[in-house]
């Protein structure tokens, strides 16, 4: 856990967790208040903007529209998990100078399992989520 904060009606945990040896993944937990039993959890992914990732989930920037995981958390009372995805967020490459630069970050990564015959980028965020999950 790298952080917590309160928020209005949940508790937002900031967490690092392994995905694969010397990889790791970020990720917003939101934790309803109050929580006396077993909820039902969510895996809320994130749409395709490079730098906000899993943040425009939990409504830290971007379109308000989504920010699904306050929703969730505050008005359905699920705990809500949002990872951000290989290449986006805190997992975007440190030298990004912006979308081109990680769009073409993504297709390296594409491209550089395809031709290490290792697995394909989708195989890799499969792996990803299964770690979240």
């Amino acid at each position: 856990m790298l952080d917590v904060a309160a928020c209005p009606g949940y508790r937002q945990e900031h967490i690092k967790y392994q995905v694969s040896p010397g990889d790791w993944s970020y990720a917003y937990l939101l934790i309803p208040d109050n929580l006396r039993s077993a909820a039902p959890a969510i895996y809320a992914h994130h749409r395709h903007n490079f730098k906000l990732g899993k943040a425009e989930i939990v409504g830290m920037g971007g379109d308000k529209d989504q920010a699904i995981g306050i929703e969730l958390v505050m008005k359905r009372g699920y705990i809500v998990f949002a990872p951000d995805a290989i290449g986006f967020g805190e997992r975007r490459s440190p030298d990004s100078d912006g979308d081109t630069y990680d769009l073409a970050y993504s297709f390296h990564q594409l491209a550089l399992r395809l031709l290490r015959g290792d697995e394909t980028l989708l195989k890799k965020i499969l792996w990803d989520v299964s770690k979240g999950l």
